[in-house]
């Protein structure tokens, strides 16, 4: 679920994932909506997301496989907490509140669980 309130947060409410990746991480500054952080790119990179996620709940005896999940869910605090808000001189980017809300407490729950 909190990787569905993150989609939505960087695409939905308030957006624009794919152009703040493509200001912030890429530096693009002519087409904010082109490649690699356009939506087609995005879409990719969720659903693949979706099948690590999926195997770690199916496979609960696969410790290694949640603890990467929630390694890539810290990361996610890196990226969206100091790396793209340095970039764009900002303190929030779509993405941020659920990092901070549902992925990092998640994460410590559960290396402290495993």
């Amino acid at each position: 679920m909190a990787l569905l309130i993150h989609q939505f947060e960087e695409y939905v409410l308030p957006g624009g994932g794919p152009v703040i990746v493509n200001i912030g991480t890429f530096g693009e500054r002519e087409n904010y909506l082109r490649y690699p952080g356009n939506m087609h790119s995005s879409m990719l990179v969720n659903n693949v997301a979706y099948i690590f996620y999926a195997l770690a709940v199916v496979f609960p005896e696969w410790v290694w496989l949640g603890l990467a999940t929630m390694f890539f869910n810290l990361f996610q605090l890196y990226g969206h907490g100091w790396q793209m808000n340095k970039a764009l001189n900002t303190w929030y980017n779509p993405g941020l509140a659920s990092v901070v809300f549902l992925f990092v407490p998640i994460a410590a729950y559960y290396s402290e669980f495993k």
